[in-house]
């Protein structure tokens, strides 16, 4: 876990997501890396268009849920280059942009293990690796999760050090918050069991604009 701990100031995390919507556990999620790594910034990227996810909420919206949370933390930098960019995103494309506009800064990117069991398998992943530090946020009960996928978290980062010369690291992160339970809940119309989920400015925007309905 400590891997990065001694490395240069001036670190920025990416911290990639559909965030639809954005809720505490990100920001939970978001903050400990920062303590951990010690992070000058992270920024916040919600996705566009992705070739991965199909009827996800227009980015409009999950931009300005975003930018809502960031607006209010120091730390937080909310970038929009995903959300205002025609077609597909690819990580490989985004970070040779941040490479380019943060030339000074050391590139982390935040992933959740779920990410990492499938990185291998996104486009140009030896790119990926080349510009970013990889932080993982390992979550608990993994079978529970990765029926598909047995190897350890050990195991996968031992893939792609091996695979793409990676550097990565990881760290222990629990948090039972979920972007889908928020929707059904709101679907529902049971307000009340997200009240402690999300930002206050979020649910008023997500109850303004009558989305999730």
């Amino acid at each position: 876990m400590d891997e990065f701990m001694n490395d240069i100031a001036g670190k920025m995390c990416i911290f990639g997501g559909t965030f639809s919507p954005i809720h505490n556990g990100h920001v939970e999620l978001a903050k400990k890396a920062a303590d951990i790594y010690s992070f000058e910034k992270i920024i916040f990227l919600p996705t566009g268009g992705s070739y991965m996810k199909k009827d996800v909420l227009a980015s409009s919206h999950r931009l300005a849920m975003t930018e809502l949370v960031c607006a209010e933390e120091d730390l937080f930098i909310c970038d929009s280059y995903e959300a205002l960019k025609e077609g597909p995103s690819y990580t490989s494309e985004t970070l040779e942009y941040f490479k380019r506009k943060y030339e000074d800064k050391e590139l982390y990117f935040l992933i959740g293990e779920d990410s990492l069991r499938y990185i291998h398998k996104w486009k140009n992943p030896d790119i990926i690796f080349a510009l970013a530090n990889i932080i993982v946020a390992k979550r608990k009960n993994v079978s529970a999760f990765y029926e598909d996928d047995v190897r350890t978290i050990d195991e996968c980062v031992a893939f792609v050090k091996k695979e793409y010369n990676a550097r990565i690291s990881y760290f222990d992160f629990s948090n039972d918050i979920s972007s889908s339970f928020i929707r059904t809940c709101i679907n529902q119309g049971d307000i009340e069991a997200v009240k402690n989920c999300l930002n206050k400015k979020v649910l008023d925007y997500i109850l303004e604009n009558n989305i999730y309905k």
